[in-house]
This record gives C-alpha cells, structure tokens and sequence, in this order.
C-alpha cells in the first residue's frame, strides 16, 4: 500500500536511497537536476526546498496543508 503523504524526513531518505541507487555521486546527482551540489547538500540537510525536477523524477508533489489550532 502506497502512502498518500510523507514528512520532510522521509523525502529526505527517499532521496539519499536515489541518489546511491542512481548516481556514482551526489555531484552527478546534482548535474543531472540541473542544480548546484552545494544546493544538493541543503536540500538533503532540509535546509531548501526540492526542485520541482526532484520531486517529479521521485514521484511527489509539494502541498500544503493547515490545521486547526488547539
């Protein structure tokens, strides 16, 4: 069963997985996204957002939800 929704966190080693998975390196990672690998390193550390390139070759979308305050 496939889940709807996933945290930072698991986006974050979903794509770390990719990356080891995919590439010889982070730096080809990077190339290959059309990004720089030190944005590759603060996309991996949470500091920036994924490209919308990342997120589609990974199969997720950005959405954004709110909740009810207590």
């Amino acid at each position: 069963m496939t889940r709807r929704y996933s945290n930072d966190q698991d986006l974050i080693k979903t794509l770390r997985m990719y990356i080891k998975r995919h590439f010889d390196k982070k730096k080809d990672a990077a190339e290959h996204w059309g990004v720089s690998g030190n944005y590759l390193s603060m996309i991996l550390s949470s500091t920036k957002p994924p490209t919308k390139e990342i997120l589609d070759e990974l199969g997720y979308e950005r959405v954004k939800m709110y909740k009810f305050k207590n």
